[in-house]
């Protein structure tokens, strides 16, 4: 018996298996020509059209493209719109036909200095209103004279130090408001305002003892707003009250060097009780009556004056100078640095009689002393590395106070000036923001401050504190955001009182009345239409009056 080994049993396991390979690959290539036919039948009947089968797909569009076109001819719709193609056409060639002829162009301008002109010396000296002043530096211009166009013409004025008005000589009072208004016949008027001013009998009432309590309580239960009057023609930057109990007069300083007076109790046949006066070319920042018959002011262009109503004229009694060689030997010499310098603010030394000594800060920090009795700078020192807003004394004649951009309200001791080093503060307060003002009360007792933290900041004895962090007794929420185009606030004290007044950006305006424990008093009126950036009170004390400036040039009187 013949016997299969295992190898040749497998071979020929293997070789039946793949026997069935011939009629599988058959099967496959029946179904691919089964789907290629099919294919091609889908082909065929997708090009049919109408009944039609078209050897391609563009030949069927083709077709359709021409059975459409014929409807379009059958209907008429071709025909209608060949005739508005052709209509639009002639429309569009009768507008070409009617175009304007072409204009010469103007030979274009060119600068008169590249032509090599000289110029015609004219400038716009100043503008308000739509109202021009055209100044000329050729001597061409004429003396004041105005056309219909509301141009104003004026001589060309010869420049001094710092564009100051003149070269520190006395301005008289038709002067000065000739230099404010330029009219010949209202400055007349100004000459005689200022004399009335002078000759009547007018005494300063002594000092009340009233304390602040009885003075909020009584005195501000009746107070209302009186009256207004447009007193200067720009933003009003300081504000002061005549010290007379005759009659109420009021001084305001604006941001042009404007000096307006408004006499508030004129007679009644005395239609003029309003005049300017412009004896500064920078803003007034600081006025102040010494007795009746002086008003003491400071300017940003660095210069003192003292408006004397019985001599008709303001005297120079101190300006600032630069190093050079012209002004050596003047008291000012070499206190102005140039660029971003002026004198910021002004504080009297009331330890001298007649306002013969002040106080003064500047842009750049320093504070000095001037004592016009001996006509010398007592001293001149850095106290900050940033604007000085405001400086003050207290009653005890030692104790200053200063705030600026610092945010700081410091304390110094100027018994410690006299030393050549820079002096040390006693203390101070960091506000977090920067603080517009810091002043001292009447009876020294209390100090506030104005600060763009929003607050109305009140010390108590200040003065009596060392060398540790000091803090506010009293903080009084208070807007103090009045922006770009309004003067900041600055709470100010009565000058015998107390309590102190500051105006607010609530509506409908009002001016507010503080005593150091915060109690308020706000008053309103129909006259008061606008934010009193600058307050102060009138000395007296047995009937509270209050003098509120905007920046419009307006003031309102409230008592």
């Amino acid at each position: 018996m013949l016997r299969r080994s295992p190898r040749a049993s497998r071979g020929g396991a293997a070789s039946a298996a793949a026997s069935p390979e011939p009629p599988i690959q058959s099967l496959i290539e029946e179904s691919n020509d089964d789907e290629s036919e099919n294919e091609d039948e889908q082909v065929a009947e997708s090009n049919y059209f109408e009944g039609v089968s078209y050897p391609s797909y563009q030949d069927m569009v083709n077709a359709k493209r021409k059975r459409n076109q014929q409807v379009l001819i059958d209907s008429g719709l071709a025909a209608a719109a060949d005739e508005f193609k052709a209509s639009r056409r002639r429309v569009t060639l009768s507008s070409q036909k009617r175009r304007k002829p072409a204009v010469t162009p103007l030979p274009r301008r060119s600068s008169n200095r590249i032509k090599g002109i000289q110029s015609d010396g004219m400038y716009v000296e100043h503008e308000s209103s739509g109202r021009f002043v055209v100044g000329s530096t050729s001597g061409e211009g004429g003396a004041a004279t105005s056309n219909t166009n509301g141009v104003t013409y004026v001589t060309p004025k010869p420049s001094f130090y710092g564009n100051r008005i003149n070269d520190g000589s006395d301005i008289t009072v038709r002067d000065a408001n000739a230099n404010a208004n330029g009219d010949e016949e209202e400055a007349l008027l100004a000459e005689r305002f200022i004399k009335s001013l002078s000759s009547r009998g007018m005494s300063i009432r002594a000092s009340s003892n009233l304390s602040h309590s009885v003075a909020t309580s009584s005195n501000l239960s009746d107070i209302q707003v009186e009256s207004v009057a447009k007193v200067t023609r720009d933003r009003i930057y300081s504000i002061a009250t005549h010290p007379s109990t005759d009659q109420l007069v009021v001084a305001a300083g604006d941001k042009q060097g404007n000096v307006g007076i408004w006499k508030v109790d004129s007679d009644n046949d005395d239609d003029n009780s309003c005049f300017e006066f412009k004896y500064h070319s920078g803003a007034v920042n600081f006025l102040q009556f010494i007795n009746t018959k002086i008003l003491l002011s400071c300017s940003y262009d660095g210069t003192v004056r003292l408006f004397d109503f019985e001599k008709q004229c303001a005297s120079q009694v101190f300006a600032t100078f630069d190093d050079s060689d012209e002004f050596k030997g003047r008291l000012g010499y070499d206190l102005d640095t140039g660029y971003n310098y002026w004198t910021q603010n002004a504080c009297l030394d009331h330890r001298v009689n007649d306002g013969l000594a002040f106080f003064a800060s500047t842009s750049t920090g320093m504070v000095f002393h001037v004592d016009l009795r001996a006509n010398k700078l007592t001293f001149h020192k850095e106290l900050s590395v940033k604007k000085i807003n405001t400086v003050s004394l207290h009653p005890n004649g030692y104790s200053l106070l200063t705030a600026g951009l610092d945010c700081q309200v410091t304390l110094w001791d100027v018994r410690k000036f006299a030393s050549k080093k820079r002096p040390a503060p006693v203390t101070s307060f960091h506000s977090g923001k920067s603080v517009n003002s810091a002043y001292f009360s009447p009876s020294g007792k209390y100090a506030v401050s104005t600060t763009m933290s929003d607050k109305l900041d009140i010390f108590t004895d200040l003065h009596l504190s060392g060398p540790e962090t000091i803090k506010p007794s009293t903080r009084i929420p208070h807007d103090n955001r009045t922006g770009r185009w309004l003067s900041t606030f600055m709470a100010t004290w009565h000058p015998s009182l107390d309590i102190f007044c500051v105006g607010s950006m609530r509506r409908p305006r009002e001016i507010q009345v503080f005593d150091p424990s915060g109690n308020v008093r706000n008053i309103v009126g129909d006259d008061l239409t606008a934010v009193a950036s600058r307050c102060c009170f009138h000395p007296r004390a047995d009937k509270l009056t209050i003098a509120g400036g905007n920046s419009s040039g307006r003031v309102t009187i409230v008592r």
